[in-house]
C-alpha cells in the first residue's frame, strides 16, 4: 500500500526523492496520506502533468495543500492556500490549513492572523479556535487566552470527525483526558477512516 501511494503522489507530479523522502512512507505518514489518494486521482484525470493548477477546483486545492502538508512540503501548502484564498478571502478552511503550515514553519504570529482571520469569518469554527490556542502555546502556555479559547471550542456542537477531534484536543490541552478520549472515539465512531 505504501509504495502505491508514493507512486500515485509521484505520479501526481510530486518526486518525493527530490524532497528527502523515502520510497515507502511510514506507516503514521500513510494514514495521513491515504485520504488524499482520491483526490490525486480526480486531480490525473485532470491533467496528466498536473502542472496547470488553474483547472484545480477548491476542494481539490485543499486536498492538495493537506497532502503536502502530510508529506512536510508547507511551502507548498502555503501556495495551494493562497491559490484558493485568491479566488474566495473568505474561504475557512484555506485559512486554516494555511495557518497549520505556517504553525509547522514555527512562524507562529503569521499563522495567528490565519485563524483569526478565519474565526472573524466564522467565530464558533471549532478546529481554528483550537489551532489558535495551540499556536499561542507554542508562544506562551501562560498566556490566558488559551484557556478561554478551549473552553469555547469544546462547549460547541461537532458533527464531523475533525471537528470531534479537534474538540478532543482542546480537552486534552485542558488536562481533560476522559473527555478527550470520549471525543477521539466519537470521531472514529463518525469516520473510522
Amino acid at each position: 500500500i505504501a509504495s502505491e501511494a508514493t507512486k500515485k503522489i509521484t505520479d501526481a507530479g510530486y518526486d518525493l526523492k527530490q524532497r528527502n523522502i523515502p520510497e515507502t512512507l511510514p506507516p503514521n505518514i500513510m494514514a495521513q496520506v491515504k485520504p488524499y489518494t482520491e483526490s490525486i486521482e480526480k486531480l490525473t484525470s485532470l491533467s496528466k502533468t498536473l502542472g496547470d493548477e488553474s483547472q484545480y477546483n477548491t476542494k481539490e486545492e485543499i486536498d492538495m495543500a493537506e497532502l503536502m502538508m502530510a508529506i512536510g512540503n508547507y511551502d507548498k501548502a502555503i501556495s495551494h492556500c493562497d491559490s484558493v484564498l485568491t479566488k474566495d478571502k473568505s474561504n475557512v478552511e484555506a485559512l486554516i490549513v494555511k495557518g497549520n503550515a505556517i504553525d509547522k514553519k514555527r512562524k507562529f504570529e503569521q499563522a495567528l492572523e490565519c485563524y483569526d482571520k478565519a474565526l472573524k469569518i466564522d467565530p464558533k469554527n471549532i478546529t481554528a479556535l483550537v489551532n489558535k490556542a495551540l499556536t499561542l502555546e507554542e508562544i506562551d502556555s501562560k498566556n490566558d487566552e488559551i484557556k478561554s479559547l478551549l473552553e469555547k471550542a469544546i462547549t460547541l456542537d461537532s458533527t464531523t470527525s475533525n471537528t470531534m477531534a479537534s474538540k478532543g484536543t482542546a480537552y486534552l490541552t485542558l488536562g481533560k483526558f476522559e473527555q478527550a478520549l470520549e471525543c477521539y472515539d466519537k470521531a472514529l465512531k463518525i469516520d473510522p477512516k
